[in-house]
């Protein structure tokens, strides 16, 4: 279970409004699947789409999202060499990579760089929905109980 707290990137009683999601993918098919995916889930928007590293790097900057998706491989750069730089450029949101490999060889270096969760793409991809939906849904109620 993920301890959403953890990733918190606004105030508490914030005004009800979508979290922004930064998706970066480098294949053009599963970058639209998984943004429709995010759009349907209540409290999130994709706000910024990248193919690789450095143009995920630039749009980070201009957008400020409070949640990245990453893929692991990148037609430039990497998900772990992209979640490494994000923390050390302060960035305290959560931070999720998808593989189509096999995960278990990424998991330490996934923590190691800063990522909050690592999903297989071939079965782990309602996992990474139903997590960010949590996390989605933590935002709205907070927000809503300020009200």
């Amino acid at each position: 279970m993920l301890d959403i707290a953890r990733f918190r990137t606004r105030p508490r009683c914030a005004t009800i409004c979508p979290m922004d999601v930064l998706l970066v993918e480098d294949s053009v098919a599963i970058r639209r699947l998984v943004a429709r995916r995010i759009g349907l889930l209540p409290g999130l928007r994709v706000t910024g789409e990248a193919s690789g590293e450095a143009e995920a790097l630039a749009l980070f900057r201009s957008i400020e999202p409070d949640i990245v998706v990453t893929d692991l491989s990148l037609a430039d750069g990497s998900g772990l060499s992209l979640t490494a730089a994000l923390r050390r450029c302060g960035f305290t949101g959560h931070i999720a990579i998808m593989t189509a490999r096999d995960v278990a060889p990424y998991q330490r270096a996934s923590r190691t760089a800063g990522a909050n969760a690592l999903y297989d793409k071939g079965g782990g991809l309602e996992t990474l929905f139903n997590d960010l939906a949590d996390i989605g849904r933590d935002e709205t109620e907070d927000a809503a109980a300020c009200t």
